[in-house]
């Protein structure tokens, strides 16, 4: 991946699983460049699908029938099926800080509020849960 503009490509369009840790390993050399971009896709709850995933559990897929539990591999709680919880999951891989998962579910006053969080969180003060 050699450009930002490829990274949100795949942040919004691409359903490939491995595409998206191809994206996680962009976004940590590129943070401070993708940041903003990241933060702003807080709120966009285009689903975009998954593809990929056979060692992935995303809790609320597997309740909603959209993907199968499985008993090894990753569990991500942000639903990585949508643009909002794919940039939350990158925010909080990047920065081992959270403040809760991002559903297909949350509605977009939950995800103002993870937004909020998050610009508060780059401009420098000390909040979220953080992690690792």
């Amino acid at each position: 991946m050699g450009s930002r503009t490829e990274a949100l490509n795949i942040l919004r369009l691409e359903p490939s699983y491995g595409r998206l840790l191809d994206l996680a390993a962009y976004a940590a050399d590129h943070l401070p460049t993708m940041e903003s971009d990241l933060v702003s896709a807080l709120t966009d709850k285009t689903q975009v699908g998954l593809t990929g995933t056979a060692d992935l559990t995303i809790p609320s897929r597997v309740r909603s029938g959209d993907m199968a539990a499985t008993d090894h591999g990753d569990r991500i709680d942000d639903d990585l099926f949508i643009v909002a919880g794919r940039a939350n999951w990158l925010l909080e891989a990047l920065t081992c800080r959270t403040f809760g998962p991002i559903e297909l579910s949350s509605d977009q006053a939950r995800l103002l509020s993870v937004q909020r969080k998050w610009r508060r969180y780059f401009a420098g003060e000390d909040i979220g849960k953080a992690y690792r």
